[in-house]
């Protein structure tokens, strides 16, 4: 569902993510700013970091992980101290 999602906002177009932070942010505050940009700006590189982080954390060996969970460590802290680390 999040991929699907993701996919999605990757497909539209960068002049309709300018129009939705131009309602969302522009049109309540009264004014540009370089927040409204920011929002933009941010909206439009989502897709790309969520992908190359999905990319970075399938290059970690599953091993790693099975080995922190086969001596008892909770999935969360598997995440933090093991997975990430590396990646």
């Amino acid at each position: 569902m999040a991929r699907l999602s993701i996919e999605t906002l990757m497909g539209i177009p960068s002049i309709a993510i300018g129009l939705v932070a131009y309602i969302w942010v522009v049109k309540p505050m009264g004014h540009f700013s370089a927040f409204s940009g920011g929002i933009a700006l941010s909206m439009i590189m989502l897709p790309v970091i969520t992908l190359s982080t999905e990319e970075t954390l399938l290059l970690i060996p599953g091993s790693l992980r099975e080995a922190a969970l086969a001596l008892g460590v909770s999935y969360p802290r598997t995440i933090v101290k093991v997975i990430l680390p590396p990646g």
